[in-house]
């Protein structure tokens, strides 16, 4: 019986309304809503606002128009609250959100609404269901009378105020920019390009380092990172903060132990306790396990600077290879190895050695000019950059993550490398070019008589370059 009763009150009431729109299409929106008698509430509030009139003078609007009744649902408080002064621009907003800027006509009986969705001239969306014959916005407000014709758009009656909802961000980077101790952080992730992917669905779990973290750095190191050509680097350095894909607690972290980064799966964090305290590296967790949309933020009292990769040799040659910043080496060794990062940058004249190991990530430069070696092996990631000259029997590269390799001056007789991840290599060759190149990667090899043996993604670039010798 309930239910009947409000059916038809609710038949009775768009009667009601129908026959007051009779003539609407003579007059404006505005001077209709006024004369029908149902809407003296909306009618004074635009006029409060001073809206009446652009809605009055707009052509093909749409006005999805509250009723007295669906006003008088609101709290009391609330409606005289918008009326003050004070909340004019929140009152505005409001009703910018009821009017769509162009002719939305609502099909009478369908199983679906052709447009699901409509931007209002609040700039937020309104969204459409349908259950039944009967359309709803926004689920709640239901349309109780629809297309009503006037001079300068439509009229859909509702029976609810649409309320848009508050702008609130609650992704890594949201919640991050509400604490307000991360703007450090924040501007490197958007110097870096980081700051809209971590926005995205994910989820992630992410060590933020505060803005107190970033001052303990070397003095100027946060200046010269967010420069435009250092933003590899950074990117580097920010992504091994990052796991992808993985929402970890606190706990979780702990019985881990370790887990690799966005960098790349060689670059794990170290991950333990100390006097109760969870440590990530060498930084300290002060505060844990904060929810985001997309993920789960841990504040940590230190950067995470990423790790350089060095293959173990004799305790001599280790000896040998750290006193070797810069400078002109002619001793030939059996084997060595030379590590570069974004704080250690190498240049070395003369090296001489039966293997030669590069290892240079995080945007450490290395520079090697005269080289005599049996067998180069060189790693590049993370923004690093290599440059080497000389010769040599063979050479094994493996360039990846925005690095890049000049070897087009080493003269070798082969010559084996895999080029990814957006890399850029230059090489040569005499006897034997054994490439692998992946899409967004970029190989340049000087053209000799070779064999080449390839294997290349198609949107990869490879071309041949004139030799330098």
């Amino acid at each position: 019986m309930k239910r009947i009763r409000n059916i038809a009150i609710a038949t009775g009431l768009a009667l009601l309304l129908h026959c007051n729109f009779v003539i609407a299409q003579e007059k404006n929106i505005v001077n209709t809503a006024a004369e029908n008698g149902s809407f003296d509430t909306l009618v004074s509030l635009l006029v409060a606002t001073g809206l009446d009139k652009a809605v009055a003078k707009a052509n093909d609007i749409t006005v999805f128009a509250p009723t007295d009744a669906a006003f008088a649902k609101l709290p009391k408080d609330v409606l005289k609250s918008l009326r003050q002064e004070k909340n004019r621009d929140q009152l505005t907003a409001i009703l910018k959100y009821h009017v769509v800027p162009t002719e939305l006509s609502v099909a009478r009986r369908a199983p679906s609404h052709p447009v699901k969705s409509a931007k209002t001239l609040n700039g937020k969306k309104i969204r459409f269901q349908r259950r039944g014959n009967t359309l709803f916005v926004n689920e709640k407000s239901k349309v109780l009378l629809r297309n009503i014709k006037c001079s300068n758009g439509l009229i859909q009656v509702i029976d609810n105020v649409l309320i848009p909802s508050k702008d609130t961000d609650n992704s890594i980077v949201g919640v991050a920019e509400k604490a307000g101790s991360f703007k450090t952080l924040l501007a490197a992730a958007k110097a870096a390009g980081l700051a809209k992917p971590l926005t995205g669905k994910g989820p992630f779990t992410i060590f933020a380092p505060t803005d107190s973290a970033f001052s303990k750095l070397p003095k100027g190191t946060v200046q010269s990172l967010l420069k435009p050509e250092n933003r590899d680097k950074l990117a580097a350095i920010l992504k091994y903060h990052v796991i992808a894909g993985k929402k970890i607690t606190a706990a979780q972290a702990a019985g881990a132990g370790g887990a690799s980064t966005l960098l790349g799966s060689d670059k794990k964090l170290k991950i333990t306790i100390s006097d109760g305290k969870l440590l990530i590296n060498q930084s300290t967790v002060i505060k844990n396990d904060v929810a985001a949309d997309n993920g789960i933020i841990h504040v940590i009292d230190r950067v995470l600077i990423p790790p350089t990769q060095t293959k173990h040799t004799s305790s001599k040659s280790r000896s040998r290879s750290k006193s070797w910043s810069s400078g002109k080496q002619s001793n030939s060794q059996k084997e060595i190895t030379i590590t570069a990062n974004w704080k250690n940058n190498v240049r070395r004249d003369g090296v001489q050695a039966d293997v030669i190991n590069i290892r240079c990530n995080s945007g450490g430069r290395v520079n090697l000019t005269n080289v005599k070696a049996g067998k180069i092996i060189t790693s590049i990631s993370g923004g690093g950059s290599v440059s080497i000259s000389g010769t040599a029997k063979s050479h094994e590269a493996r360039v990846s993550g925005g690095a890049t390799l000049q070897a087009e001056k080493l003269a070798t007789a082969n010559t084996k490398i895999s080029v990814n991840g957006g890399g850029t290599a230059s090489v040569n060759a005499k006897d034997l070019l054994d490439y692998s190149v992946n899409a967004g990667a970029n190989l340049n090899f000087v053209k000799t008589n070779a064999k080449i043996k390839k294997q290349m993604n198609k949107y990869a670039n490879v071309r041949t370059i004139k030799s330098h010798h």
